[in-house]
């Protein structure tokens, strides 16, 4: 109840005595290490995949992996990007 209503549970324990045994969970960094990062490819506003990869991907590697990538060529088969548009680890929008 604590992370969802903090305010009200806080007073909830503080009734019951309790408030200071709480504590937060510990983070697991070995799950940190292995995460997998699903990219939105968008091309002119409109999706087209959910890319994975192993690891976080800046701007560049992503634009090389798609211009690479035989499934995404006819997309941008004898056409010009005009604009790309890159939110870290989420989205990728190419304007042709």
């Amino acid at each position: 109840m604590l992370p969802v209503i903090p305010h009200f549970a806080s007073e909830c324990l503080d009734e019951l005595g309790e408030l200071d045994n709480i504590s937060w969970p510990k983070i697991d960094e070995k799950v940190k290490e292995n995460q997998i990062v699903k990219i939105v490819l968008q091309i002119n506003g409109k999706k087209k995949d959910l890319i994975n990869f192993d690891k976080p991907m800046n701007e560049n590697e992503v634009i090389n992996y798609i211009e690479g990538d035989s499934k995404y060529k006819k997309f941008l088969e004898n056409k010009k990007i005009k604009k790309t548009i890159y939110i870290k680890n989420k989205l990728m929008n190419i304007i042709v």
